[in-house]
């Protein structure tokens, strides 16, 4: 038979728990407390006179007793439950407000409030813990020390949690301002460049178009922040800042002085619109539709084709004459991560990219890297390259897709001699990237034409090189990188 629970209020139950005082053995030693109107703590065998307000702290079980006001009659801060079988359990009510019933671990909250700085701590009124617990605290000290440190701990949540809905309720303005920004700077590019000092940014503050677009980046590295910036138009406008075209003015003579300028700012909108999308699933669609740029003339591409159109102009022109190598590498590094962004575990770009050829044009851009001079940093468009190219033909072989074709296509159009014969070339360059070029090798070992003796003697001369001293590799990774040249050596 089940148990039927009874719900009496705190009020009923002092005489219930003063007939279980009286009717119990009190020890010699025992003593009577007088209340007040103030609460006193119980000790373990003290008694009290019939009719007192006895609150009995959750926590730790002890017991506090006091006069009953006028107030405690209106609302008690704890029930009892009364089983059939007699036993009783307090339990707290859920509209009270005492701040005792809350189970909260006192030492945890004062170390961690601990830590603010001094002045905060304060102005908070936060009291000493000598030593780290209240469990060295007398009754007295403790039942005070846990009173204060309540109140502090639920006006900090409450500033916190103030602080955390302005913030919220700002993002939409945030965003507006930077899309508002953004289409200032679209307006009359050349007299925005002409003005802004892109050398004395401040970091934190949004004084310019390229501080604008930095702001972005870290913003848009929050997926909720990117959904609603896209939904706001965003998506049309960092495109169009990554394009040439937006970046000149009908009146305007020459902008070959700005070149540096508008290299950086390519190149961070196109990093804010890579970090944007990143592994982000829902965003994919994005990478092949159709878009209005802004600007001069009317523009409908994909991001995609975008993106490839601006990295091919950036690595085959001339560098012009005010213009330099620094920001013109840096403007092809992030269009590139862009790319990469977009393009991976993402089929229907993929498709797209080919359909465009860009395999053909990165491969291009890979053997040219060879030839390049250390001011353009070829080993890391090498690297950047290798890294996308095997990342890309992985995923297709380990996820087919639908359609064997498009798959087949996509593979093919990375295993062209370009590509391969500039994969040989990497295995006799530094040892980092060696090693991206090695594991390009494994991955397109079933589709690059390769001679036997030409793939055997590339690997041949990496594991004699990699045996050598002075690699600065650890002795752990070396050994199975050892490993995996053996078994690919085997595969031939």
């Amino acid at each position: 038979m089940m148990r039927k629970q009874a719900r009496i209020s705190c009020l009923g139950i002092c005489v219930l728990l003063w007939s279980f005082l009286i009717s119990s053995y009190i020890p010699s030693w025992a003593k009577e407390i007088e209340a007040t109107e103030e609460w006193t703590l119980l000790g373990e065998n003290d008694t009290v006179d019939a009719g007192m307000h006895i609150r009995i702290d959750m926590t730790t079980g002890e017991k506090w007793v006091k006069l009953i006001s006028d107030d405690d009659s209106k609302s008690s801060t704890q029930d009892v439950q009364v089983s059939t079988d007699g036993g009783m359990q307090l339990v707290p009510r859920k509209d009270s407000p005492d701040p005792t019933t809350i189970p909260y671990d006192f030492d945890m909250m004062h170390r961690t409030l601990s830590k603010l700085p001094e002045d905060e701590q304060e102005q908070l009124g936060l009291p000493s813990l000598p030593e780290g617990t209240v469990q060295a605290l007398s009754a007295n000290e403790r039942h005070e020390f846990e009173r204060t440190m309540t109140k502090i701990w639920e006006k900090r949540q409450a500033q916190l949690k103030a602080v955390m809905e302005e913030s919220v309720a700002d993002l939409p303005e945030i965003l507006k301002d930077r899309i508002a920004r953004i289409q200032e700077y679209i307006m009359n590019p050349v007299a925005h460049l002409e003005t802004a000092d892109f050398e004395n940014t401040v970091e934190g503050q949004v004084s310019h178009i390229l501080s604008v677009v930095q702001d972005l980046e870290f913003s848009l590295s929050d997926v909720d922040m990117a959904r609603d910036f896209f939904t706001m138009g965003g998506w049309n406008l960092l495109l169009s800042l990554i394009s040439e075209d937006v970046h000149t003015s009908p009146n305007a003579t020459s902008t070959h002085h700005l070149r540096d300028k508008i290299n950086m700012l390519q190149g961070h909108a196109a990093w804010a619109l890579g970090t944007s999308v990143k592994n982000v699933g829902e965003f994919y669609p994005f990478a092949t539709a159709k878009v209005h740029l802004f600007g001069n003339g009317e523009r409908v591409v994909s991001a995609i084709q975008l993106l490839l159109e601006e990295y091919d102009r950036a690595t085959t022109s001339e560098l012009q004459s005010d213009e330099s190598t620094q920001s013109r590498y840096f403007k092809c590094q992030k269009l590139l991560y862009a790319m990469g962004s977009l393009l991976r575990a993402n089929r229907a770009a993929q498709t797209q990219f080919v359909g465009f050829g860009g395999p053909m044009k990165l491969g291009a851009q890979l053997a040219k890297s060879f030839e390049q001079d250390e001011s353009m940093r070829p080993g890391k468009t090498k690297e950047s390259l290798l890294v996308l190219a095997n990342d890309l033909v992985s995923d297709v072989t380990l996820h087919p897709g639908k359609s064997e074709q498009v798959d087949d296509a996509i593979i093919q159009s990375f295993s062209t001699s370009i590509w391969c014969d500039s994969i040989l070339l990497a295995l006799e360059s530094d040892f980092r990237l060696q090693e991206k070029a090695f594991e390009a090798t494994r991955t397109f070992l079933p589709h690059c034409r390769w001679q036997a003796n030409d793939i055997t003697n590339a690997l041949s001369k990496l594991r004699s090189s990699w045996e050598g001293t002075g690699n600065e590799r650890d002795a752990d990774l070396q050994y199975e990188l050892l490993k995996l040249v053996d078994s690919t050596l085997a595969m031939l």
